[in-house]
């Protein structure tokens, strides 16, 4: 409350002149504008600080999220060429794993001839259904949101490739 009253004593001392020739207002309705002031002023000067640091962090937000560009010109067209850098190392070993993983390979799953003639009956989303539900174990919303069908989707061709295998290999025995 000391800054306010120093302030608006030091503000009146450099007002002193024109008060002088004008009167009419009273020193509490100064002192009321002066407080005004000094709270719009406050506000505002928050308000920014505020909005500089939301600014600052959708900045850092965005220069994470994309990634970093080297531009270099290409000698044999001269042209710009855009060199992209991504954050994180690629591990392509993981990679060729992880495809080698998702391939099905029905010899190596039954050694039972019936049993792969019966799978080559089947057509190819039969087999990748049955194989990554029954042999992968992976759900049947997994599975539909992977080949971008429904889970309902994804059990009616699983119930059918069943049935078709019972009927292939009979009826009273069991195939999996």
């Amino acid at each position: 409350m000391n800054q306010l009253v120093k302030g608006f004593v030091d503000e009146q001392k450099l007002k002193e002149p024109l008060l002088e020739e004008e009167s009419s207002t009273s020193i509490e309705e100064d002192f009321t504008d002066y407080i005004f002031k000094v709270y719009l002023y406050g506000y505002v000067k928050k308000t920014i600080i505020f909005s500089a640091i939301q600014i600052k962090k959708k900045t850092n937000q965005i220069r994470k999220r994309e990634e970093l560009t080297l531009n270099v010109v290409d000698p044999d067209f001269q042209e710009e060429r855009l060199n992209l850098i991504s954050y994180g190392e690629v591990d392509f070993i993981e990679e060729i794993f992880q495809l080698i993983d998702d391939a099905p390979v029905y010899n190596e799953i039954s050694h039972n001839e019936e049993m792969i003639k019966a799978m080559d009956t089947l057509t190819d989303r039969q087999k990748e259904i049955l194989y990554r539900c029954i042999i992968k174990g992976e759900s049947d919303t997994l599975v539909g949101y992977k080949l971008g069908i429904s889970k309902q989707g994804v059990n009616k061709i699983k119930k059918t490739a069943l049935k078709k295998l019972r009927l292939i290999l009979g009826e009273g025995e069991k195939v999996i």
